[in-house]
């Protein structure tokens, strides 16, 4: 009798954590048409969204193997002063909350900081970019990487390795033929694309805008300025204030983002505005 009521609480958390995943499914998938849904699959934003997460995606992928791989080696099979220190560096974007990565890379590439500034200088822009997508999900998903793969090294038997090198091989050609083929069951690419932490679709870029703005009045401002940039405005630091403003004020308002169009709209009006005052 008390193995039958053990059984029966065990059943029913559990049916309670399954309701908690299919009841916002089903609420999620019934809360509009499918005719609608087909629709919404069509628009140009979310085709674009699908195809730049792809391509990001397998971008990141090869990236984050070209350096991942190699630092899970260097940690799993190397004894060297500071490897601590490196180990919980890496663990950093992993603790890290995916809105605070995404700040302090903004600080760092923003056109406010030296780095962002002489990058900006050579022709590379990484705000609104694809670029700047690969660099984000690669500081946040290569950890994942590095910890799976330096599991799957630190579990080779030192013997073999030593067998390869007595033989003559060297140490690339024992990391090739040896190491990478028993590793590679333990190396999960998998956890690049699927870690909930760092995976979001490419959003459209009056999206991306419109929360950039929400950070703060100096970043906000540089957003607005790369923003108006690309739709070939060059608009004054004094306008860009005000602009800003009105901006988030009209956002609030419609409880939505500003399309292109809208935000033009709102520049010639300030614009205007401030000129009659002059």
């Amino acid at each position: 009798m008390k193995g039958i009521s053990f059984d029966i609480v065990v059943s029913l958390m559990t049916g309670i954590f399954v309701c908690l995943i299919v009841l916002p499914m089903f609420a999620l998938f019934t809360s509009i048409s499918l005719g609608e849904l087909a629709n919404q699959f069509k628009s140009p934003y979310v085709l674009s969204s699908f195809l730049i997460s792809i391509e990001t995606s397998l971008a990141v992928v090869f990236l984050a193997l070209c350096l991942g791989v190699p630092t899970a080696y260097l940690l799993g099979m190397k004894k060297f002063r500071g490897k601590e220190i490196i180990d919980t560096l890496i663990d950093l974007p992993i603790c890290m909350p995916p809105l605070v990565a995404g700040l302090a890379l903004l600080i760092l590439l923003g056109g406010d900081s030296g780095l962002g500034n002489f990058l900006s200088n050579q022709g590379i822009d990484l705000i609104f970019s694809k670029k700047g997508i690969i660099i984000a999900h690669l500081f946040v998903s290569t950890p994942f990487l590095i910890k799976s793969a330096r599991e799957a090294f630190e579990s080779i038997n030192q013997n073999l390795i030593n067998a390869s090198l007595t033989l003559g091989a060297s140490k690339f050609y024992t990391f090739k033929k040896v190491l990478l083929p028993l590793a590679r069951n333990g190396i999960h690419v998998d956890g690049l694309l699927k870690n909930p932490l760092n995976y979001e679709p490419y959003e459209p870029s009056e999206v991306c805008l419109e929360r950039k703005l929400l950070v703060g009045k100096k970043t906000g401002t540089n957003a607005l300025r790369h923003k108006l940039n690309s739709l070939g405005v060059d608009a004054e630091d004094h306008l860009l204030k005000e602009l800003l403003k009105i901006v988030k004020k009209e956002s609030s308002r419609l409880k939505t983002s500003l399309t292109d169009e809208e935000l033009l709209h709102l520049y010639s009006i300030q614009r205007e505005a401030l000129s009659s005052q002059d």
